[in-house]
């Protein structure tokens, strides 16, 4: 545990300031912290689709002699959570990119929901990407504008503080560092920014995730830091696949 500077990272967990009371560099920090270590196994996927069982843990500091749990079993924000949100896409993708699943559009669900890929993508075994099933949801910013009652509004707003973000699991375990705040990889942000209008998915009001397995997505190899998948064929295409689909 102590490389890369850990021990920093574990020893500012036990401040018992509040976040509003601390410094940029401990606040960023104990942010980061927490990104990194909560929902460390995936906490959106149903039986059926890729998830990892009988997997439990916490972190748990002692400041003079009593214990502080920093993060705990008990996830605050999980799939029923997502399901009450109002923007909801969840399916599988298939080897040839097409999408094929539900959507959700201000609380109304539409069903037998197909996006086709918009050109062909011609891989070999050692380029295809896999098949992957894909579950986010989001909520309008602006209240006016949200199908969300004021109290799940509220909530929702709260809840995005701590958990948005689109992340990526294979087997259950999440692969870093894809949902984190400083993370892009699907080019949500950058996007965003130059068409608002254009893109609606924001990270900062979005939950969910990608769901992969070594099995099916053999070629989606991590970097020798285990930060990223390598740029490969394989991954540009899984980007790019991604990236149209939540369009």
């Amino acid at each position: 545990m102590f490389i890369a500077d850990v021990q920093y990272d574990l020893y500012i967990q036990l401040s018992n300031a509040a976040l509003d009371q601390t410094d940029d560099t401990e606040r960023s920090t104990r942010e980061r912290f927490f990104q990194t270590l909560s929902n460390f196994t995936d906490p959106f996927s149903r039986d059926g689709e890729p998830l990892i069982k009988d997997f439990s843990y916490s972190v748990t500091g002692w400041v003079n002699g009593l214990p502080k749990v920093i993060i705990g079993e008990d996830r605050e924000f999980d799939l029923s959570s997502l399901e009450d949100i109002e923007h909801i896409i969840e399916g599988n993708v298939d080897n040839e990119g097409y999408f094929k699943g539900r959507v959700k559009v201000f609380g109304e669900w539409i069903e037998d929901y197909v996006i086709k890929p918009k050109q062909v993508y011609k891989t070999r075994k050692d380029s295809a990407f896999g098949p992957f099933h894909l579950r986010i949801g989001a909520f309008e910013r602006n209240i006016n504008s949200s199908s969300l009652n004021d109290s799940q509004h509220a909530h929702f707003l709260e809840q995005s503080e701590r958990y948005a973000g689109f992340r990526v699991y294979r087997d259950g375990l999440r692969v870093m560092p894809y949902g984190r705040a400083d993370s892009d990889y699907f080019s949500i942000e950058e996007r965003r920014s130059k068409n608002a209008g254009r893109y609606f998915w924001s990270g900062r009001r979005m939950f969910g995730r990608i769901a992969i397995t070594r099995h099916d997505n053999p070629n989606l190899k991590d970097k020798a830091g285990r930060e990223g998948f390598i740029e490969n064929r394989a991954s540009k295409i899984f980007r790019e696949i991604v990236q149209k689909n939540i369009d």
